[in-house]
Parts: structure tokens; sequence; C-alpha cells
């Protein structure tokens, strides 16, 4: 999901605690001592613990699901979520397993990936991405943020949408999906509708976005760029879950700029 990336206060008071950190850090992790010698950065500490062998308890078998008693299955429908949605490349373990040698403040970390995610992903300049527990909290996160805007005072009353400005989100019929619960525990509202002209007639002054479900996309009779089209027209959000369409790569970015082209032709 990419985000518009600006500052706010939580932003800025985890930027301070990091400065703060460094502040108050020991003489030894300057560049020089009181004395002007210059020291050897030394390997840092480790706060997490290095990969052992399981000798006892869940795993110690070397088949963890039989000890569960799951039967793994044959994956012949790609990347969906309902079966764990992919498994994950050596590399990507070694990263996740380097990033438990330490703490570091959530907040920052958060920036830091999203600059990486969003050079990725080729976003244009200005937007970041966001890391999310999956792609039903990408919909919980993205429709929250697209309602309450960044203001505190909507935050702290979600899920209770009733007094904000936007608040209903137009779905096709035919797009409906067990995941639009997620749009629903924000406090939002669906709206059903079938034709393209249907879709129009239910904007109004609540309305916040449309949303389209890409695996159902031969299902609507309104398309994905006609959809896009006719949100950009009336000034609100377009919500794409394209959580199964990857791989190709390619399409964390070709969907995108289905957007940032109309963007960027506007400004």
């Amino acid at each position: 999901m990419n985000l518009k990336f600006g500052w706010n206060r939580r932003s800025f008071l985890a930027a301070l605690g990091a400065l703060g950190g460094g502040l108050f850090a020991p003489p030894e992790w300057s560049a020089s001592s009181t004395f002007g010698k210059k020291h050897k950065p030394s390997a840092p500490a480790l706060d997490g613990s290095l990969i052992v062998p399981i000798t006892t308890g869940l795993g110690s078998t070397g088949d963890v699901y039989a000890e569960l008693g799951v039967a793994p299955l044959i994956n012949i429908n790609g990347t969906l979520t309902v079966i764990g949605g992919s498994v994950m490349k050596p590399e990507v373990m070694e990263l996740i397993r380097r990033g438990n040698e330490h703490f570091v403040l959530i907040d920052e970390l958060e920036i830091a990936a999203g600059k990486f995610i969003a050079k990725l992903c080729k976003s244009p300049a200005g937007y970041t991405g966001l890391v999310t527990a999956g792609a039903a909290a990408a919909m919980v996160v993205g429709y929250a943020g697209m309602m309450t805007e960044d203001l505190e005072p909507r935050m702290r009353d979600i899920p209770d949408v009733s007094k904000f400005p936007r608040n209903k989100v137009i779905i096709q019929k035919s797009h409906r999906y067990p995941f639009d619960h997620q749009i629903r525990q924000t406090g939002a509202k669906l709206v059903e509708v079938e034709t393209r002209e249907e879709m129009i007639a239910a904007i109004n002054p609540k309305t916040v976005a449309i949303h389209f479900t890409n695996i159902l996309s031969d299902k609507g009779k309104v398309s994905g760029p006609e959809t896009v089209a006719i949100a950009k027209e009336h000034n609100i959000y377009t919500f794409n879950d394209a959580a199964a369409d990857v791989p190709p790569k390619e399409r964390l970015w070709e969907y995108p700029a289905m957007l940032f082209i109309e963007v960027e032709q506007e400004k």
C-alpha cells in the first residue's frame, strides 16, 4: 500500500527519542573519546538470540506441522492468504533473523522500511510504503487512514465514524467477499452497486472511496481503470485489493501507476 509521506506528532516524538538516545550515548560510541583518541567501532552486541538447533519441545522432530497435526498441501492456486500467502526465500528468513538481533523504535523502522518499499515499488517522489501484518490488515489501516485523515480526534473515535464527514464505501455487488469485513471493521458502511451508472449515482458527500476486488475483476460490470476514472472525477479514493496478483512483481508498480499517472497529469 502506498501513502503520502508526512510527519506527524508521533513520528516527531519518535525521532526526538532517537536523538535523545544519541545525546546520552556512552563515550565509546563516539568517534573520539574525551582524550581525543579514535576508537575502532566494535561489533554491536546482540539483544536477541542466535539460531540454535531445537532439541526439545515444538519443532524438535523437524516436522512442526506433523507435531501440530496440520497436513501440508500442494499449492495449485497461487499466492492466496487463506493458504499462507507464500513461502519465503532463505535470504528473507535470514533478514528476519537479523532483525531479531536488536530493539529499535518501531515508528523509525516503519518510516525507513516505507521508504525502502516505495523505492522497490517505483513509487513517485513523496510517496511511501507501509508495513502491515498482511493484506487484510492493510485494508483496515488503509480505510482508517482515508476516513481519519491523520486527525487525532478522529483516530480516537474510530470505529465510531458516525460524525466523520465521509464514511461510506461503494463496492460492486459481485465484488463482495469475506475480506470486505476489514472495511466494515473500521466502521465504514458499504454501498452495493452493479452498473457504472449506479456507481456514479451512489456517490454523494458521505462517500470516501470505491473498493475494487481485483481477483473478481471478471465478475463485475465496471473495470478497474473505469473505477479509478470515476473516483478521480469525483475526488474520492480508490482501493484495489490485488493481494493475490503477485507474481509477477511488475504488478506492484503497474497497478498503482493507473492512479499515479492521472495524479501527475493534473499537476
